[in-house]
């Protein structure tokens, strides 16, 4: 090869401190056997094949911060090469200064933070993940600590929403929070790839359009706070926003007006 990549994105760790409802049903973790493995794979794949890349992105099949194989990797990786960007994939529920200093990672070593949040209350946050409701002022600290960092610095900081049954009526609100944190939010529907270690659950996904609250899902999708970003909704979702709410008074009138047009024609 003459042209290498330059971007180069890691899926392959699953180890995450988290259990949310939307891909796994227990927290994680690497067997002895696994771990010894991966790490031992460090220095003899994962740093020559990072030789040439400017950014690389860890971690989208566990938590980068959560995984101890991935920590050992991102440490290893920042001392090997110094012009190396990362785009961090994360629940933020460590994503704090500690972990950045433990790790040697500095801000102009970050292209990119995305944290998965997929609420903006603590009783919502408590529904998507396994003792959420515990973890989530340690979240928000954490969210301002990387509001914070971004301000003195340039990179991107983003927040994942995963749209379903359980959390939608949250998606106003947490528009306004990603304001309030200088972050970009991003709405993505509930669906059967995204679980990795949980079954599809039918009754959350309200994108379905035979869900019991599917209506409501598209009335949410139609408030002012919804329209603030660009481009900021999956294309499932962008298609829902776009359609008409047939509230009941409208189909009487709709109804109406087409019995007058077949009587009159």
């Amino acid at each position: 090869m003459t042209d290498y990549p330059k971007h180069i994105k890691l899926c392959y760790d699953y180890e995450c401190n988290c259990a949310c409802v939307i891909c796994r049903d227990r927290i994680q973790r690497l067997k002895q056997d696994e771990l010894v493995l991966l790490n031992k794979k460090i220095d003899t794949f994962f740093i020559p094949l990072l030789k040439h890349a400017e950014l690389l992105t860890v971690n989208t099949a566990g938590d980068a911060f959560g995984s101890r194989h991935t920590r050992e990797l991102i440490k290893k990786t920042i001392k090997e090469y110094p012009n190396l960007k990362f785009d961090f994939t994360t629940n933020g529920i460590l994503c704090n200064e500690k972990i950045f200093k433990k790790l040697n990672i500095i801000p102009d070593r970050i292209h990119t933070i995305r944290i998965s949040v997929h609420a903006a209350t603590k009783k919502t946050y408590g529904k998507m993940i396994k003792n959420g409701e515990k973890l989530f002022d340690t979240l928000i600290n954490n969210l301002n600590y990387i509001s914070n960092l971004k301000q003195r610095n340039n990179f991107n900081f983003i927040l994942n929403f995963v749209v379903t049954s359980l959390n939608y009526k949250d998606m106003p609100k947490f528009v306004k929070l990603a304001q309030k944190l200088n972050a970009y939010p991003v709405f993505w529907e509930y669906k059967q790839d995204l679980c990795t270690n949980t079954k599809y659950n039918k009754d959350i996904a309200i994108v379905s359009s035979d869900h019991k609250d599917h209506i409501k899902l598209i009335k949410i999708l139609h408030h002012p706070n919804m329209y603030i970003y660009k481009n900021n909704l999956y294309p499932l979702l962008q298609n829902l926003q776009n359609q008409d709410i047939d509230y009941p008074l409208k189909k009487f009138f709709k109804k109406l007006f087409n019995q007058k047009s077949s009587t009159n024609s």
